[in-house]
């Protein structure tokens, strides 16, 4: 689109910027839901958003990240406002492309919390069953845990 954001940015310069230019850190206009553009970000170019832990652990591609990058960017107008209108034969997404690598990218960082999660979740179990344990008697015979026994 060569319409300006509030950034003063077409998609194009967005584009250029994100995929060529280092990230640098400045004020965004009051409107801007974020306060500084690429906060905690500076001189990282696309390469170092690919091999950032997040993005490796989820199995990203460039093509994911940049997608992700652009719509994090003034370019989400133009690719949120067509799929709210809706899509058709007659009237195409200007992005398609970008809106199809956003979605991979979105079920790929999805399904690497889940997987985050379920880990988080299996150690912390493993940890309260040998806190369990080690607390046991030092009589207790090892690996035998003692479950609903009373008046013993």
């Amino acid at each position: 689109s060569k319409k300006r954001d509030l950034v003063g940015y077409t998609d194009g310069e967005w584009l250029s910027y994100i995929k060529d230019q280092p990230a640098e850190e400045r004020k965004m206009p009051p409107a801007m839901s974020a306060q500084y553009l690429d906060e905690g970000h500076t001189s990282m170019r696309l390469a170092d958003f690919v091999a950032h832990p997040t993005a490796v652990a989820a199995g990203l591609s460039q093509a994911n990240v940049l997608a992700l990058r652009l719509y994090t960017s003034g370019v989400q107008l133009a690719i949120n406002q067509p799929l709210r209108e809706g899509c058709s034969s007659n009237k195409a997404h200007p992005y398609p492309a970008l809106v199809v690598q956003l979605c991979d990218a979105i079920l790929k960082l999805r399904r690497a919390a889940f997987r985050d999660k379920q880990a988080s979740s299996r150690k912390a179990s493993l940890s309260s069953r040998t806190s369990s344990l080690a607390s046991l008697d030092d009589t207790a015979p090892a690996g035998v845990a003692w479950r609903g026994v009373a008046d013993l």
